[in-house]
């Protein structure tokens, strides 16, 4: 592996492929610890990146487990710019981020990482979150949709409850959202909701 400063500083270079080389030696195997930061933060960049590269500044966010590095994947996942795969991804990283799977998503690696509380995390990504459920795109939509649910983060109560009760396809995600908010009309939605099944 590259001693860490040699590996920060090949993150910063202007060839995609320096960068994913770099991005991989920080990452894979044992990884280097100290430089997961400067990595995750190549999602601010998200331009001109190699892919392997994108889903490495991925997994080290989520490697991080701090809120800043949440909001990270988020405003990554909201850019239109970048590859509709790649935010999809990062989607399914923030839905599973309070409770991530044990083996690393880009390896297969087993790291196995501490669960973090849903409210920790929340105002880190509630803005882009929020965007995203109303993308045009119904494959992100509905992924934004999930991750939503899992933070709690949603619309107007009565707008999730309208949903909910025209049977439309993003039922079962209001429904979630009704069920995790933490305000006192989420919660009496969710039970007329519920009642009407």
């Amino acid at each position: 592996a590259l001693p860490i400063l040699e590996a920060v500083a090949f993150l910063s270079d202007g060839d995609p492929m320096v960068v994913a080389e770099a991005a991989r030696s920080i990452h894979d195997d044992e990884s280097i610890p100290g430089a997961l930061p400067p990595l995750a933060k190549l999602l601010e960049r998200g331009e001109n990146l190699e892919e392997a590269a994108v889903r490495r500044a991925l997994s080290a966010a989520i490697r991080l487990r701090k809120p800043e590095f949440a909001g990270l994947v988020a405003n990554y996942a909201a850019n239109d710019s970048h590859p509709e795969e790649l935010r999809s991804r990062a989607l399914e990283l923030l839905n599973q981020w309070c409770k991530p799977p044990r083996l690393g998503s880009v390896e297969g690696r087993y790291r196995p990482l501490p669960p973090v509380a849903p409210h920790e995390i929340r105002p880190a990504v509630r803005a882009s979150l929020e965007k995203l459920t109303a993308s045009s795109k119904k494959g992100i939509a509905d992924r934004a949709r999930r991750a939503a649910a899992v933070y709690g983060i949603g619309t107007d109560p009565k707008k999730l409850l309208a949903t909910i009760m025209k049977d439309r396809p993003e039922a079962a995600d209001a429904l979630r959202l009704l069920a995790t908010g933490d305000e006192p009309s989420y919660a009496g939605a969710a039970e007329m909701a519920l009642r009407s099944e």
